[in-house]
């Protein structure tokens, strides 16, 4: 997955198909009556104000013992992230070295580790945004149901210190959203990860009547712009960003294919539609809402899954909000099915 994805991995998450803003009235605010981090009279804040109940593993009760995260735990990282992909889907780079530097080893963390210095389950608190926390987490699918997780969640919100929190998690599972529910945290961004097998070469869509596809260029790259904007001007959460940051956000990567986007012109050089890629994922997709229900939109898609599968990949990747059904609908008839959830969790005051 190309770079530009761990970008996205901050507080911000860019509008449109890549999902809506995360705003601070989101953000979790924890309140510690205990003087020791792990004080069991702690305080969640909740939604309305109540306190929500106490929720507190006894650490002599876990498996494993535990240690701060460093540098060297990079591999068994990789390994813990790698084993909960397999088991919950979701987003395929977070086991990357650059993600997971980004998300554990950016900050504070702690690790529950076997004798052979596997780990069991990790947790993280970083500040990308400065005083905007983040926090993150992983229990191996084989020890889950143990109070790890829960222990996991206790550490990142004594560590906070009762500054805002943000809970990111790349492997959404109903058991995780569970035990958030527990603590007063509720999802305030989701999008679903969706993926489409190349071995064979798509069913091309033949664009409307009239319409043609031209790629990237430097000439082209306002019109890009001025159609993201028609297209997603109505989406939750449109960042309304100026042109300037749009386009550096868009091809300020070393994985950005200028020549696999894709501006769908109509016949009187209106811009209809667009497509952008990074490596072999499908970055952002858009229709202007005069061009949508003309079969555009799949047209656009297939053709870009045909130009990834030439230039060698054998899948394609992209994410879409779980408040747009519209396009997740398209992605399915494209040929695109569901790896997994990502979302992001806080308290809604």
């Amino acid at each position: 997955m190309p770079a530009f994805l761990t970008r996205l991995a901050g507080v911000r998450e860019l509008a449109g198909d890549r999902g809506q803003d995360v705003d601070r009235r989101w953000l979790l605010r924890l309140s510690c009556r205990s003087a020791g981090r792990l004080g069991r009279d702690r305080e969640v804040i909740g939604s309305k104000g109540q306190d929500a109940p106490a929720i507190m593993t006894a650490v002599n009760e876990l498996p494993g013992h535990e240690r701060a995260l460093a540098d060297d735990d990079l591999p068994v990282l990789s390994a813990l992230i790698q084993r909960c992909l397999e088991a919950d889907g979701g987003l395929p780079d977070a086991a990357s070295e650059g993600f997971i530097r980004r998300q554990y080893l950016s900050g504070a963390g702690i690790g529950r580790y076997r004798a052979d210095g596997s780990l069991l389950a990790a947790a993280a608190l970083s500040a990308p945004g400065g005083d905007r926390l983040t926090g993150a987490g992983a229990v191996d699918p084989a020890h889950r149901g143990r109070g790890l997780g829960c222990h996991l969640l206790d550490w990142t919100l004594a560590a906070a210190d009762g500054r805002p929190v943000l809970i990111r998690s790349e492997m959404v599972t109903g058991a995780a959203e569970r035990l958030y529910s527990r603590y007063g945290l509720r999802q305030v961004f989701g999008e679903l990860v969706m993926r489409a097998d190349l071995s064979e070469s798509p069913v091309l869509v033949p664009p409307p009547a009239g319409v043609v596809f031209r790629p990237w260029s430097d000439q082209l790259a306002s019109l890009f712009f001025a159609t993201y904007t028609a297209a997603f001007r109505d989406r939750p959460g449109f960042p309304g960003w100026p042109q300037q940051q749009w386009i550096e956000w868009t091809t300020g990567d070393d994985d950005f294919r200028a020549d696999l986007c894709l501006l769908a012109l109509a016949p009187d050089d209106d811009a209809a539609g667009f497509l952008t890629v990074g490596a072999n994922w499908i970055v952002q997709t858009g229709v202007v809402p005069r061009w949508r229900r003309h079969g555009l939109g799949a047209a656009l898609v297939t053709a870009a899954m045909s130009a990834i599968r030439a230039a060698g990949f054998g899948t394609c990747w992209l994410t879409v909000a779980q408040n747009n059904p519209t396009a997740t609908a398209l992605y399915r008839r494209c040929g695109f099915v569901i790896a997994g959830r990502r979302g992001r969790y806080g308290v809604v005051e």
